[in-house]
Order: C-alpha cells, then sequence, then structure tokens
C-alpha cells in the first residue's frame, strides 16, 4: 500500500502529513501518534523534550495486545440453513455459490460441527442462523436450540440474521424466550437507499420492518440490530439512515461492506466509503448519533486503540478457518460464507479438518497464512492495525487468499489513516471515544443481564 517511507527511528515511519502535522506509526506494533514539525525533528534525539520522550516510549514500546478476539476460545458458526430466499436482491452473495439444500446432511454435519466443538473444551459457540432466508428454516432452529440450549449461554449462543417478512408473533415469541439475537437486513431508511432490495415491486423493507414491529407484541426495536449493506447505490446515504435509525428508536447497527460477487454488486470506492464513514463520525461528535451503536464503527476505534476486537473479520489474519466455520444447505462445510469457491469446501467435517490440519492443503494455507509474509502488507505502514483483506475477496480478484484483493487493501489503509486523524483530534477524538466506551459498557451490562436470565 501507499507509503511516504520516511522511517522516524527505529520502525517507526511517517505515515502522512497534513498542515505541518505528522502522523507516526510503528510499522511492527501498530503504536501510532501525532506530532509537529519540532517533535518529528526532536524524536531520534536523546536529549529530546520530556513530552517529545514520552511520544518516543509510547511509539517503541513493545506490543501490549493481540488482535485476538476479545472472548477467549470462541468459535463462530455460520449455519446456511438454505439455499432459497423470498427476496432477490440484486447484490445477493448467497447466489454466487448457492447449495441445494439436503437437510439430512445439513442437520448431521451441523450436528457435528456442535458436538466436535463441545467435546473439544472450546469456551463458547456462538452459532448465527443463516440463509437463504433463514425464517424458511424454522422448525430446524427450533430443534436446534431446544437440543444444544440447554448447555447455556456460556457454550452456546444464538442469533439469526433475516430480512425480517416473515417475523410474527410465535416466532418472535421463541426467540424472546430462548434469548436468540435477531438482527434484520436492509439497506436504509428510504426506498432509495433500499432500492436493490425492492426487486419485483416489493414494499420498501425498512417500512415493511417498522409496521411489523408495530403489530407484533415482543418485536421492539431496541431489542434487534440492523445490519446495513454499504454499496455504490447507498454510501452517500448512510450517515442520514443511521440518524434516522436512531430516531426511530432502534439502538444497533452493524455495516457490511459490499463484496463484489457479480455484476448486480456494484461496491463503493475507497473515496465513497471514507467520506461515508467520516459523515457518521461527524454525526457522532455533533450529538445527533448517540444511542445508536454503530457496532462496525465502535470495533474499528477498538482496534486502534487497544489493538483488541470482537469483530472477527477484523481479526488478523481474519477468523476464516481459524474462528469461524460454515456448514452450508449442503451439509458441505467450509471456513466462511464470504469464501466463494467451492474447492474450500469439503463433504463431511472429518474431511474438512484432515484437510484443516495439513498445511499443504487449500484450507491448510488459508488458516496458516501470515498477513505480513508477503507484499504489500509486509511493508505497509499500518499493517498492524489491518486484516489483510478477506481472503474471499482475495479469491474472486486473484484466485488467492494470501495476496490482498486491491479495492479492499486501498479502503482500509485510506480509512486507518482518517480514523488515527480522528482519534488523534482534540475535538472528534475524545467524542468518539466517549460514544464507543458508553456503547461498550452498555453491551457489557446487557450481557450480563442476559446470562443471569438464562443461567
Amino acid at each position: 500500500m501507499p507509503t511516504l517511507n520516511a522511517p522516524v527511528v527505529g520502525p517507526v515511519r511517517v505515515a502522512d502529513r497534513r498542515r505541518g502535522r505528522f502522523l507516526l506509526v510503528n510499522a511492527d506494533t501498530g503504536a501510532w501518534g501525532v506530532t509537529n514539525r519540532a517533535g518529528l525533528l526532536s524524536l531520534p534525539k536523546p536529549e529530546a523534550p520530556s513530552a517529545v520522550a514520552a511520544l518516543r516510549d509510547q511509539l517503541l514500546a513493545g506490543e501490549q495486545a493481540t488482535t485476538a478476539p476479545g472472548r477467549d476460545a470462541l468459535l463462530y458458526v455460520i449455519y446456511k440453513l438454505t439455499d432459497t430466499c423470498n427476496f432477490r436482491c440484486v447484490y445477493c452473495y448467497d447466489r454466487k455459490f448457492a447449495r441445494r439444500k439436503d437437510t439430512a446432511r445439513r442437520d448431521a454435519s451441523i450436528r457435528a460441527v456442535l458436538d466436535q466443538a463441545l467435546a473439544s473444551g472450546i469456551g463458547r459457540i456462538h452459532l448465527l442462523f443463516h440463509g437463504g432466508e433463514p425464517l424458511e428454516e424454522i422448525s430446524e432452529m427450533r430443534a436446534l436450540v431446544a437440543q444444544y440450549g440447554p448447555l447455556g449461554p456460556d457454550r452456546i449462543q444464538f442469533s439469526v440474521q433475516t430480512n425480517g417478512s416473515l417475523l410474527d408473533a410465535d416466532i418472535v415469541g421463541f426467540f424472546n424466550q430462548n434469548l436468540v439475537g435477531l438482527s434484520v437486513s436492509l439497506d436504509g431508511t428510504t426506498a432509495a437507499a433500499n432500492a436493490l432490495r425492492m426487486v419485483g415491486g416489493r414494499p420498501d423493507p425498512y417500512t415493511q420492518l417498522n409496521q411489523r414491529i408495530d403489530e407484533i407484541d415482543g418485536l421492539a426495536r431496541d431489542r434487534l440490530g440492523l445490519v446495513l449493506t454499504v454499496g455504490r447505490h447507498n454510501a452517500a446515504l448512510l450517515a442520514d439512515s443511521l440518524v434516522g435509525i436512531e430516531r426511530d428508536g432502534f439502538r444497533s447497527a452493524s455495516l457490511s461492506f459490499m463484496q463484489q460477487v457479480g455484476p448486480g454488486a456494484q461496491g463503493a470506492s475507497t473515496r465513497e466509503l471514507v467520506t461515508a464513514l467520516l459523515a457518521v463520525v461527524a454525526r457522532i461528535v455533533e450529538g445527533e448519533l448517540s444511542e445508536l451503536a454503530v457496532w462496525t464503527l465502535i470495533e474499528w476505534v477498538r482496534q486502534l486503540t487497544e489493538r483488541r476486537t470482537e469483530l472477527t473479520c477484523l481479526t488478523s489474519p481474519c477468523g476464516a478457518g481459524r474462528t469461524v466455520i460454515t456448514v452450508l444447505p449442503s451439509g458441505e462445510i467450509g471456513p466462511c460464507d464470504s469464501i466463494f469457491d467451492p474447492r474450500y469446501y469439503t463433504p463431511d467435517l472429518p474431511t474438512y479438518l484432515a484437510q484443516l490440519a495439513a498445511p499443504q492443503s487449500r484450507l491448510g494455507a488459508l488458516a496458516g497464512r501470515e498477513r505480513h509474509a508477503t507484499e504489500p502488507c509486509r511493508s505497509c505502514d499500518v499493517a498492524p492495525h489491518c486484516n489483510g483483506t478477506c481472503p474471499g475477496n482475495a479469491i474472486l480478484q486473484s484466485g488467492h487468499p494470501e495476496t490482498p484483493a486491491d479495492d479492499e487493501c486501498a479502503f482500509h489503509y485510506a480509512w486507518i489513516i482518517e480514523l488515527m486523524w480522528v482519534l488523534s483530534d482534540p475535538v472528534r477524538g475524545p467524542g468518539l471515544l466517549d460514544y464507543c466506551a458508553m456503547h461498550r459498557q452498555r453491551r457489557t451490562a446487557l450481557r450480563t443481564a442476559m446470562t443471569a436470565q438464562l443461567a
């Protein structure tokens, strides 16, 4: 990625400069800070002023944290229940790698994965019901929760990502009773933002969701999450959408950046994405966004300030083949549903585990990949804060998970630099950090309450 190639002291480099200020990053540990020209010139000198010497010590200190997920030994299981969906969103990535449902093999595979993980002594499992549209398979969801839910939240937790159109009072009651996390996918608050979801005259999904909330007892805005897919069609509308979502009473949102898996999927450019995210930051600092937790942004801030994250896609390398496993509707097993190459999927769990343990296999190479092993990651200023890009995107572009995907690489570099400048700003930085700290504290309190409820 772009670098100023300007070493200062040891592995510390000038990563960017703006209006007489210099962004310094330790390319080995990820430590970073900002100084002026006088500080930059003084930094290598033993007799540097105390403030500059303190910055130097901060930049050269050994690595204090890890990019591993914040919860110990957590396995993410993505359970793709079905290959069908009652929506036909233009950009749907599932259609890139649809596998016809084989109910018997699917049911056997997911139970083999869960039994193996539980027997291995892994700390906790988070199982995500996914699709297609997972609510088309509500009977299997009920069966699995009934079978494994009694183990308790310290061993296994459940969530579902749905388009929300099939929700009814019975399903919502089941989710609430068993504390199954519920998230609904959409692209914003307006028809313009949701245009790629409104195929064939389908109603605006945000309007439809709000109608269902008003009609269904127990379906509450502050108890479900929204997942917004961000692409070229709605990036400029993102900040307004999030403000509207908060105004309507929702309290949790995450962002998914569109994967360009086909002609209908048009990902936003680096400039469009960075501009959109900076607009979200501005709304937070101005107080227009406060009660809505935008978790993707919060986890990026945590990564830059603590070198830790609970978002498995941000871990470096990401969790594919490491802390993430996927069961397809066909019963095939693979590393992550964002990897669309059939060569990374196996017919059963024993085959998957055997290939994962073989370094020379595709799966073994994926699980054992080292982010710093190849260029451009090896010499990138901000590599310690980057996941090396999604291996699924890398495979789509080059066929190899080790080679970063160009578009995503450019976005990550630009966004990490911008976020460092935001956090170093005397106004924007404290405002954003306070927002993130508040929502992380609320999440911790909510988890404690939920665990007590199920205990």
